[in-house]
């Protein structure tokens, strides 16, 4: 086998595994819209926490669901592959088939753009507080 040919099974290699991986993360996306929601009150109880730090928690947790979901398919499988998957950025890169410079450009670009949608989703989210608290007070 040639130099060329192998360059391109490689090549083909590469963009297949990426193409597996994407089309298996867009699949757990799927399985996980299908699933009931968590209901709070099964979840066990903590005596180390109190109410209120449970509920922030699980508030905070449905943001930063929403915000991952703002992201485009390709940041939430870089975070997915390298936080949660524990992948190197070197074997992340790889996989995405970009260099590492880009994959780190990128990982600073996806810490902002999540900053900037968690901030607004919090400050929405205070604003509906505010309103139904000042609400109840007047009933």
């Amino acid at each position: 086998m040639d130099q060329s040919s192998q360059k391109n099974t490689t090549q083909h290699n590469k963009s297949w595994h990426h193409q597996v991986l994407i089309n298996r993360f867009l699949d757990r996306q799927q399985c996980k819209k299908q699933q009931a929601p968590e209901v709070f009150a099964d979840k066990p109880y903590e005596s180390q926490k109190s109410l209120d730090t449970m509920l922030f928690e699980e508030q905070m947790e449905q943001h930063i669901k929403l915000a991952m979901q703002a992201l485009e398919p390709k940041h939430r499988a870089a975070l997915i592959l390298h936080y949660h998957q524990k992948y190197s950025q070197e074997q992340v890169a790889d996989i995405l088939g970009m260099t590492v410079i880009s994959l780190q450009t990128m990982f600073d670009n996806i810490r902002i753009k999540l900053q900037r949608e968690l901030t607004k989703t919090i400050i929405s989210s205070s604003k509906i507080n505010q309103n139904f608290n000042s609400k109840d007070l007047f009933l």
